[in-house]
């Protein structure tokens, strides 16, 4: 029997199928857009809409709230509405969600529940659009500090938080910003930044911030200035520590096997999504051999053995010669890390001496810079934030550039996808030269062709 194919869909890409503006509102090119945040299966970007943005077709105006749009139709949903969906005066800030998306929490000064004022944090369930406040006592009070930069556990249950509250547990006298973790199902809220017995960390000029759930929800990371945390803590600087929940143990993970004083600290600090390493930013010389650049790179560790290993280098293994790495982000699958860099040798080519976003893979160890045009030009301005969804294969990021995209004179900071399937194809894309179609053999098998070499 011959074998029969029929053609069920045909496309040639163009270049918006590589890097996109999102932060474009409702038809309206002004939009603009911060604090980006990719859904883990690639499908929502969360992010504060600009002050260009337009009124929505119900009428309400997202400007400076946070937003989920729906990256295959464009849909927006205003997160930091009331439970009624009115949307307030206030602006919020900061998004996270939970991996299923269902769950998001942010700050915001707008008066969202009923009794709160302030900048506080909520978590919005988008299933029901039911809204609740986090930075709050146990008893759903208002404390008296608010709080910032929250952080929820993959089920959306907890949710953790900075604060200078005082009010909030007993025998919080410390006067510090500490970290704490809300109960939204039985309202318990307990301070976590506390040492390995229990008792707070005090020093007037003590920083405690940054704090992340580990996937289990055994651990946190926070990063802080104190010195008593951890043995042989000489360095004077901000570390990241990983504190146990269940023991009250506390261990410097910025620093060798064994706890070295390392000279630089380290910020910036994530897991993994299987909780065996964690990735952190450092000015420190001394975590790996060779580092001899005297910037600030991207280091992961490995929980179980404690080694430390640069990833921030070039594709062939080598240092980078100039410009801090920051904001390291990795992919649910462990493979990707992208970050933010002004070097100009991390890949070939890099001319535009402005902070670019790249990503890292860790298999190959390839770099390719992701905040550039489709022909693959740096941008006329800095990019940052970036955030990656869980395959790796989506980045969003926020960026000044007017260039990125054609048509982008809104003069505003916008939100910007690239889909790196597509970057070893710019070439043939931009010229018209690659098509997708999907043939129906059976199951529907699906093909790329690129031809021709564009001359």
């Amino acid at each position: 029997m011959p074998l029969t194919l029929s053609l069920q869909s045909f496309r040639r890409l163009e270049a918006d199928s590589i890097i996109s503006r999102q932060s474009l509102g409702i038809a309206d090119s002004a939009g603009g857009g911060t604090s980006p945040l990719i859904s883990a299966d690639g499908h929502f970007a969360f992010f504060v809409a600009g002050q260009g943005y337009a009124d929505l077709p119900d009428g309400r105006n997202p400007s400076g709230q946070v937003i989920r749009q729906d990256l295959r139709d464009g849909t927006i949903t205003i997160v930091s509405a009331r439970a009624d969906g009115t949307v307030t005066g206030g602006t919020s800030s900061k998004p996270q969600a939970t991996p299923d998306g269902r769950y998001v929490v942010f700050q915001s000064d707008g008066a969202l529940v009923p009794g709160i004022t302030g900048t506080n944090i909520y978590r919005k369930d988008l299933t029901d659009g039911s809204i609740v406040a986090v930075s709050v006592k146990a008893d759903g009070t208002q404390g008296n500090g608010g709080g910032r930069n929250a952080q929820i556990s993959p089920d959306g249950r907890y949710v953790l938080f900075e604060t200078p509250a005082t009010d909030l547990v007993a025998g919080d006298t410390n006067g510090l910003i500490d970290i704490y973790v809300k109960d939204l199902v039985t309202g318990a809220v307990a301070r976590l930044s506390t040492k390995s017995d229990g008792s707070q960390i005090g020093g007037a000029n003590t920083i405690i911030q940054n704090a992340r759930f580990s996937p289990d929800g055994r651990s946190i990371l926070f990063e802080s200035t104190a010195s008593d945390l951890a043995q042989n803590d000489g360095n004077n600087r901000s570390d990241v520590f990983l504190k146990n929940l269940v023991t009250g143990s506390i261990e410097r993970i910025s620093a060798r096997n064994g706890g070295a004083a390392d000279g630089g600290g380290g910020n910036e600090s994530v897991f993994s999504a299987d909780g065996c390493y964690v990735i952190f930013a450092s000015t420190a010389d001394d975590l790996v051999e060779g580092d001899n650049n005297g910037f600030q790179d991207i280091f992961r560790k490995d929980l179980m053995t404690g080694a430390i290993e640069r990833i921030s280098t070039k594709s062939d293994g080598t240092e980078v010669t100039g410009g801090n790495m920051r904001n390291p982000q990795i992919s649910a699958d462990g493979r990707y890390i992208v970050f933010q860099s002004i070097a100009a040798d991390l890949v070939p080519g890099d001319d535009n001496a402005n902070v670019d976003i790249f990503r890292k893979d860790l298999v190959t160890g390839e770099v390719v810079r992701i905040s550039a045009t489709a022909q693959g030009g740096g941008g006329s301005d800095n990019s940052r934030a970036a955030s990656i969804s869980g395959d790796g294969r989506y980045v969003l990021f926020e960026s000044d550039a007017s260039d990125l995209v054609p048509n982008d004179f809104n003069d505003r900071t916008d939100i910007f996808l690239v889909d790196t399937a597509y970057l070893p194809h710019r070439h043939a894309i931009v010229e018209g030269r690659y098509v997708e179609a999907t043939l129906g053999v059976g199951a529907a098998s699906k093909v790329s062709i690129a031809w021709g070499d564009g001359t």
